[in-house]
């Protein structure tokens, strides 16, 4: 569960004394406009590319994944797992490998940031330093870039965030996690599909779809 909690623990999620200053508003009223936009969605479904940069011995891994959100219940497909949540009280992970499905609780404060977007978005003015870095465009796509800076530092595992959000769509398209052990992790959105509803059969997990899978209640 490690390696998906270090995704944006987490939007995905996510310092000197930047921590003590107040917020640009030019960066909080860029993200508000991204957090209505979602809430407008009937459910959305994301492609998208799990990067890992480590800075230590010069070496980046990059991974697809999938990823389906109705409310706050999803469905990640990723490295051989999938997880499937209902967002309030328990987690169902498809491990490929051990054929193994193991039911855990549901911790809102282990989810990622990028897993789910909802709390990011919720809660970006309590809990970062919003700052605005640069807009231009980038291969014709208009791209701001924002930093969010943990107000809780000691609790963070991340110096910061750096966002950039196609200021067109109004869709978050790339996270990159600046660690604080010269590891970052990058999000990069593919596609966002959001024109076809996601429904809560979608997202829920169904033991008939792993027929071959153990059952392991870890409750």
């Amino acid at each position: 569960m490690r390696k998906y909690a270090i995704i944006l623990s987490m939007l995905f999620v996510f310092i000197g004394n930047s921590n003590a200053q107040e917020s640009d508003s030019r960066a909080v009223n860029l993200l508000n406009e991204v957090a209505e936009e979602i809430k407008n969605y009937n459910g959305f479904h994301i492609e998208f590319t799990f990067g890992i940069d480590n800075l230590r011995d010069s070496t980046k891994q990059f991974y697809n994944g999938e990823i389906w959100f109705k409310d706050k219940a999803y469905k990640l497909d990723m490295m051989g797992s999938v997880i499937h949540s209902d967002g309030k009280t328990t987690n169902w992970v498809y491990q490929e490998e051990t054929q193994e499905v193991n039911i855990t609780p549901y911790n809102e404060e282990e989810t990622s940031t990028f897993i789910n977007p909802y709390r990011f978005l919720e809660n970006f003015e309590t809990e970062y330093t919003c700052r605005f870095i640069s807009d231009k465009f980038v291969n014709n796509r208009p791209l701001v870039e924002l930093h969010l800076f943990p107000n809780d530092i000691e609790g963070s595992n991340y110096s910061r965030i750096k966002i950039k959000i196609d200021k067109a769509k109004k869709e978050l398209y790339e996270f990159t996690f600046v660690g604080n052990e010269g590891v970052n992790y990058i999000i990069t959105v593919n596609k966002l599909h959001a024109d076809k509803p996601v429904t809560t059969d979608m997202v829920k997990f169904n033991k008939e779809d792993y027929p071959d899978a153990e059952i392991i209640d870890m409750r």
